[in-house]
């Protein structure tokens, strides 16, 4: 989800908020002109977003018949210099990451033509191939000239075209995933706005043949956003968020967990699907060794426990019952993995000198608070993080950045070996100057890979 603060009509410097709590009532007043002023600007895009609306190709691949498997596939005997002793792993103390490699833009297939902004992705192992769905637009931000497009390799040099998708509305999240030896792409259709953020709800297509795919049919509520899917044990997991109508309507929106075994009919993994309500909205989740199962959620609207995250456990026999507690860090585009028994995440660094997204103004008006706070936390500078997470204290410990600044931090990953993960992410460039969230969204995104290599595995 992008942010919702779009840049200063003419490209007028955005003001930057101190973030101390203001004494008095003058310097009160002075913040909340400022917030309104900020508020206004906001809007000066919107028309011009609209404009861009019938640009869009609207070309989808047609059906076709035919499978492939898994089988005994080792990612390592195929990609063998991904597995190379790169980082000397023996003298390895703690997680470390490979230098990056950009696939996006790249030597790609010529049917795909990388636009400004790439900046989702979803990745699969299948049929001995690396799969890799991303997403392009001319912005960060919703726009109608967004595409899904799907790549393969087998030697990560040679890059096949796999497919391509515009449906002339904003297309994003794209997420790559296999149940029953079945390759499936789901992504989420939302209105093309510069200003709002309004689900269409997600679309789901299955892999049938080199280049070709099954014609993408809604599945869900039509006003979902699907999140994450991963499979464990041959059973397909989704976290997703549905109800949001508009960037501040998070009164009714849920967080849904759900099921399945054959890729298309979805059932709560609980009691109910939805296990979340209110600011909440990007989740995800891992099982812990004893059934139970450990949660994080981005709340960036906030509720009555604050604004930033909720790191959620849920016991084994009561899955759909998340008892949570909240974190004044938000950690955005959340993806979570055990290794061994440890759990990590990765999703997005506020670089400030705490690190919090909510920043006390406690004294403000709900609205006003939750505009202040997405500013202010838009015009800082951030990077894609590693972080341990600790389910019995229920806190998040920071690790290492990975190759990233400016607009980043849709994390992909794919297990290589005992050891490593093939870990792909976006974000602005990494040479010159740092840039804020803002600064990035405004230019342009590239993909890369990187392998991140634990120093044991902690069975």
């Amino acid at each position: 989800m992008s942010s919702p603060i779009p840049r200063a009509c003419g490209g007028a410097t955005a003001p930057r908020y101190p973030l101390r709590r203001p004494r008095g009532v003058a310097a009160r007043t002075a913040e909340l002109i400022l917030l309104v002023a900020a508020t206004l600007l906001a809007t000066c895009a919107r028309d011009a977003t609209r404009r861009d609306a019938a640009t869009a190709d609207e070309n989808v691949l047609p059906a076709a018949a035919v499978a492939a498997g898994e089988g005994d596939f080792r990612p390592c005997a195929s990609f063998p210099k991904l597995c190379a002793d790169e980082l000397g792993e023996s003298d390895l103390v703690r997680p470390a990451f490979s230098n990056p490699v950009q696939i996006v833009p790249g030597k790609l297939p010529p049917q795909i033509v990388p636009k400004m902004a790439n900046n989702n992705l979803g990745v699969a192992w299948f049929a001995h191939r690396l799969f890799v769905a991303f997403r392009t637009a001319s912005h960060h931000h919703p726009r109608a000239d967004a595409s899904i497009e799907v790549i393969s390799t087998e030697d990560l040099q040679r890059w096949s075209f796999e497919g391509h998708f515009a449906l002339s509305v904003d297309m994003r999240e794209p997420l790559l995933f296999v149940v029953n030896d079945k390759l499936f792409l789901n992504f989420s259709l939302v209105e093309p706005s510069y200003t709002n953020f309004r689900p269409l709800g997600p679309r789901s297509t299955q892999y049938i043949g080199p280049g070709r795919w099954t014609t993408p049919q809604p599945v869900l509520a039509p006003g979902m956003i699907v999140w994450r899917v991963k499979t464990i044990d041959g059973q397909a997991y989704l976290n997703g968020y549905a109800g949001l109508d508009g960037l501040f309507d998070y009164n009714s929106v849920t967080v849904r967990w759900m099921k399945s075994s054959d890729g298309k009919t979805w059932t709560p993994v609980g009691r109910q699907s939805a296990v979340l309500k209110g600011g909440n909205t990007e989740s995800d989740f891992v099982f812990l060794s004893d059934g139970s199962m450990v949660a994080i959620t981005r709340n960036e609207v906030g509720d009555e426990t604050g604004y930033g995250s909720k790191l959620c456990r849920a016991s084994a026999n009561d899955l759909g019952q998340w008892t949570c507690v909240p974190s004044r860090h938000k950690y955005d585009s959340p993806l979570m993995f055990r290794h061994g028994r440890v759990v990590y995440l990765i999703g997005r660094r506020n670089v400030t000198a705490s690190g919090d997204y909510d920043l006390h103004r406690n004294w403000l008006p709900t609205f006003m608070r939750s505009a202040f706070y997405q500013f202010a936390y838009w015009n800082r500078p951030k990077r894609c993080a590693l972080w341990q997470v600790d389910p019995n204290a229920m806190k998040v410990d920071f690790i290492a950045d990975l190759p990233s600044r400016g607009d980043t931090c849709f994390p992909g990953l794919l297990k290589l070996d005992r050891r490593r993960y093939l870990v792909f992410n976006y974000t602005s460039p990494l040479d010159g100057r740092d840039l804020t969230w803002r600064q990035g969204q405004n230019g342009p995104t590239a993909i890369y890979y990187s392998v991140l290599t634990m120093p044991e595995d902690d069975d």
